[in-house]
């Protein structure tokens, strides 16, 4: 199996807080026996129309999406991400606690998590 992670870049900060991140759940998949894509992690390009295709054209590959959610303010990517995979992906949200979005209702699954030390179990859980 494969995961497109869809991550908001919005709220984190510098480069390497996103790319930390990033690890962190793509080891746990992987933990998981899942390989996993982020256009993060292989672009460090500012939002595009250029980019956005790209990012649509990886989740055509993959099997599933996972949406890493952490403030109710999400980026224009995400929602592209996220509209795009609907009908075509199961999605997977993981999202702060207390955060409520309307595209919530279009995932597979909603999952809530406090702090980033709960990720890895939480994803594992979902994806093994």
């Amino acid at each position: 199996m494969k995961v497109f992670v869809a991550f908001d870049v919005n709220e984190q900060g510098d480069r390497q807080t996103v790319l930390a991140t990033l690890e962190l759940i793509s080891n746990a998949l992987h933990a998981a026996g899942v390989e996993s894509y982020s256009a993060h992690v292989q672009h460090d390009a500012p939002l595009s129309g250029q980019t956005i295709k790209a990012a649509l054209e990886k989740i055509d590959d993959c099997d599933a999406v996972l949406a890493f959610v952490q403030s109710d303010n999400i980026s224009e990517g995400m929602i592209l991400e996220l509209g795009y995979s609907y009908i075509r992906k199961p999605i997977h949200i993981f999202t702060k606690e207390g955060i409520s979005l309307a595209s919530y209702e279009l995932a597979d699954s909603v999952t809530e998590w406090q702090n980033l030390d709960q990720i890895e179990h939480l994803i594992k859980e979902r994806f093994a």
